[in-house]
């Protein structure tokens, strides 16, 4: 959400165009150089007890829990494709009504926690289901980047002391919440309880963001 920029996509088509060799080619050649080793055990040692046509439709459908795929490591790379193409129809829909904009992510995360914990939480092609979920941490991430030059200038920020220790709270203490949620699931759309979920998500993400804003800028970052 912090990269995202608006009006940069001209249209839909625009959009779709530019994410998806940068996130489902990844997906997909990810899967097709595991096929190969996947069909090595089960064409000859006779290890894995899914066929190579399940595995296809893994690679298709991006749900482990639906088709068993090569790999389901890169299953986030689909839901970053769909968290984007999605905000990009709210942003649209919002036509620059921030407080629209931010009331229609807080519905679509709304729905993705009640799919959690209706007792059939049923498992969605590209896990859409957790996919609204990250439409909201997309519009926090835009959010905060706007304020980045403000915190940047905060007394706080500039005390290598002060906010290192900062960051060390956040990490305990976002640390501490997260273990008293129950097991999380972003794959799974699990969340335990809601509240701990986002506190401990929200404290542990700004450490990490205060960590790479200090780090030296390295070219194979940038990509």
């Amino acid at each position: 959400g912090m990269t995202h920029r608006e009006g940069k996509f001209s249209s839909l088509w625009d959009c779709i165009r530019h994410k998806a060799p940068r996130l489902m080619l990844p997906h997909i050649m990810m899967n097709f150089l595991m096929w190969g080793f996947w069909a090595y055990n089960f064409r000859i040692l006779g290890d894995v007890k899914y066929g190579i046509s399940t595995l296809l439709k893994g690679i298709l459908v991006g749900n482990n829990e639906i088709y068993q795929s090569a790999s389901n490591a890169t299953w986030f790379l689909l839901a970053l494709f769909l968290t984007e193409v999605i905000y990009y129809l709210c942003e649209t829909y919002a036509s620059g009504d921030k407080k629209k904009l931010t009331l229609l992510v807080m519905v679509l995360a709304l729905i993705s926690y009640v799919e959690s914990i209706n007792g059939y939480n049923i498992a969605m092609p590209w896990h859409l289901d957790s996919v609204f979920t990250g439409v909201m941490f997309y519009h926090i991430g835009h959010c905060l980047f706007q304020y980045i030059p403000a915190i940047t200038e905060k007394r706080f920020y500039k005390n290598k002391l002060i906010l290192a220790i900062s960051i060390v709270a956040m990490t305990l203490a976002g640390t501490y919440v997260a273990a008293m949620n129950k097991r999380v699931s972003m794959a799974g759309n699990s969340y335990g309880s809601i509240i701990y979920f986002y506190i401990a998500s929200l404290l542990l993400i700004l450490a990490v963001i205060f960590v790479v804003m200090h780090l030296p800028q390295l070219g194979i970052l940038k990509y």
